[in-house]
Order: C-alpha cells, then structure tokens, then sequence
C-alpha cells in the first residue's frame, strides 16, 4: 500500500524529497470496522435497462499513516476495487469504486463509497 506517515519520517533530515515519495509500510496502515456491502439491481427509469448499485460501507482507523492528498507530487489516494466471487472463490465481476482516502487522526472514520452500473 503506497502510504506516507502522519508525522515527520526519520529520513526526512537526510533527504528532503522523501516527503514526496511514497512508503510502504510492513505494519497495517488501516484497520476497516463493520464494513456492510449492498448490492441493489434496478432499472433505469428512463431506458428501463438493468443496473446494479453497490455501496461500501466502513468505520476506518489510521495507524499513523495517510494516503496522498493529489498535490506537491502525492498521488491522490489509493484505487478502490470491489471483487465479487464465487461458491469456489473464483472472481466473476469486480467493480471500481471510489478512490480510497485515509486521513492522519482518523479513529473509526465513517466512509461510504458507491457505484452504479450497467450489468
């Protein structure tokens, strides 16, 4: 997971581009709590063709550390995907959601992400 940490690196001193570069951390950056999934299959109502809406849901803790906030080189944030399988864990869809954000301070943040699209 490219993360950077809350606070001042220990590099930083010796390399001034370090604050710009991404980590990656052997410890969790993030702890998800009571994370629901719901799946809904509608139909458009102006071309009655079938949709599926997914919407992600969670209470996010930051173990000291965030992901890039778009500016000053940073990336913005994680991708986000959703994978939906089988009885025998073979993936069938995976859908794209919204970008994952992480924030320093972060103790039980509630996200949500959604999606719709056509089936």
């Amino acid at each position: 997971m490219a993360v950077r940490p809350c606070g001042p690196h220990p590099d930083a001193g010796a390399n001034p581009r370090i604050r710009s570069n991404p980590y990656t951390t052997p410890q969790d950056a993030t702890t998800l709590y009571d994370a629901t999934i719901t799946a809904l299959k509608l139909n458009d109502p102006a071309t009655g063709a079938p949709l599926i809406s997914v919407i992600l849901d969670y209470l996010a803790t930051s173990h000291g550390w965030r992901t890039g906030r778009g500016y000053a080189g940073e990336p913005y944030g994680m991708s986000n995907q959703l994978f939906f399988k089988n009885s025998v864990g073979g993936v069938v869809w995976v859908m794209d959601l919204s970008t994952f954000l992480l924030e320093c301070g972060w103790d039980r943040w509630h996200v949500t992400h959604g999606r719709r699209r056509p089936v």
